[in-house]
């Protein structure tokens, strides 16, 4: 049940939490907060290690994502909508940190001139486009119903053959099959959203 301005509304679905915390519902807010924090979390730690900064980059993220809330015209899955601003601000986070480290530098050093062996930047920038993959598949999984999601967990990154999958949900390998060809539909759509 949802609180929208003290009534309470019976559906659960994300178009009504999100037009309750555009409402200013609190409670709306927190329930989005609560069902966010691990895809947001996920995405900032591909970027960020340190463990503070990574909680302060998701607490930006979730302040952008509500002072922008009104923005938001359901033409995507929220979760997609939001994935893409914590994309946006981990990686202006990451730029500032960047620039702070070589103005730093710059200071100490009284400048710095690029050397002609100085290595390309394109391990990281390879690092950036592994990292954005993960959190693309991990928001895809996220956006999964559960039976749909732990059939695929189970194939594709745990590599349970079929009958060790249908021993586990406790349903015919028929059942399995099923769910996997549904699950793979869902995916690539969850993942095309965000591309």
């Amino acid at each position: 049940m949802i609180r929208v301005n003290n009534d309470i509304c019976p559906c659960s679905n994300e178009e009504m939490l999100v037009r309750a915390a555009i409402a200013g519902d609190e409670i709306a807010r927190h329930a989005i907060i609560t069902k966010y924090t691990g895809l947001v979390r996920y995405i900032v730690s591909q970027r960020e290690r340190d463990h503070q900064l990574v909680e302060d980059v998701v607490q930006d993220v979730f302040l952008s994502a509500f002072r922008r809330l009104e923005s938001y015209q359901g033409n995507a899955k929220f979760g997609t909508w939001l994935w893409r601003i914590a994309s946006n601000t981990v990686s202006n986070h990451v730029r500032r940190q960047k620039r702070r480290k070589s103005q730093s530098l710059s200071d100490l050093e009284g400048g710095y001139e690029p050397e002609a062996n100085d290595a390309p930047e394109t391990e990281a920038i390879r690092a950036e486009e592994i990292a954005l993959a993960k959190a693309k598949v991990a928001y895809g999984l996220e956006s999964l119903d559960e039976r749909y999601r732990e059939v695929i967990v189970a194939r594709h990154f745990e590599d349970l053959s079929y009958e060790q999958i249908a021993e586990l949900i406790d349903s015919p390998i028929g059942t399995v099959r099923s769910r996997l060809s549904k699950a793979r539909v869902n995916l690539k759509q969850a993942l095309e959203e965000v591309a």
